[in-house]
């Protein structure tokens, strides 16, 4: 397998040479990526799933055999542009919190996770949040409360307090689809 690197821009970032995607598609307004972290089984995965749409899935790369950090790739027009947006998704294992500096400082923004069925994983995005805070500390965040289909452990206003605490805007969703 070849290995490939790409310049991506970030708005209000220096341009970055990422590992192991293909050559960007120099026709693209607008291109930039979003770092997704949070605890193990919160649902990252299929929130990113989510946002894609319905048509034949885009091209996903692992980066790493170790690592096990994925990229999703999400291009779409609007208004006469095309956009390009590239998800990155931390895996939740506590191994994992000393890699979340590293993408956070090549994102336009965060995305954080918890699952609103398991108190514990609301109570580590503390974690994620610290672990990220000197790499990035003006990187836009949203806290997001996965599995509000659920039994809710956590109550909208403790996401909120939280949220408010570190300079976030806060969502709860479902990535159930029907």
């Amino acid at each position: 397998m070849r290995s490939h690197e790409t310049t991506v821009s970030f708005p209000n970032r220096l341009e970055r040479r990422v590992p192991g995607m293909a050559p960007a598609d120099a026709s693209f307004h607008f291109s930039f990526s979003l770092a997704v972290l949070g605890e193990a089984r919160v649902g990252k995965s299929k929130l990113i799933s989510c946002t894609l749409p319905d048509s034949p899935p885009e091209e996903e790369t692992e980066l790493g055999v170790d690592h096990g950090i994925k990229c999703r790739a999400h291009t779409y027009e609007s208004r006469g542009a095309r956009y390009q947006i590239l998800m990155w998704e931390v895996p939740g294992a506590s191994r994992y919190l000393d890699a979340a500096p590293r993408y956070a400082s090549m994102a336009a923004g965060l995305l954080l996770v918890f699952d609103l069925t398991r108190r514990s994983t609301f109570e580590r995005i503390s974690l994620w949040l610290d672990a990220v805070e000197t790499a990035s500390p003006e990187l836009p965040r949203v806290l997001v409360g996965n599995k509000s289909d659920g039994e809710t452990q956590v109550s909208a206003e403790e996401a909120v307090a939280l949220a408010q605490k570190h300079s976030c805007k806060y969502f709860e969703t479902s990535a159930v689809r029907n």
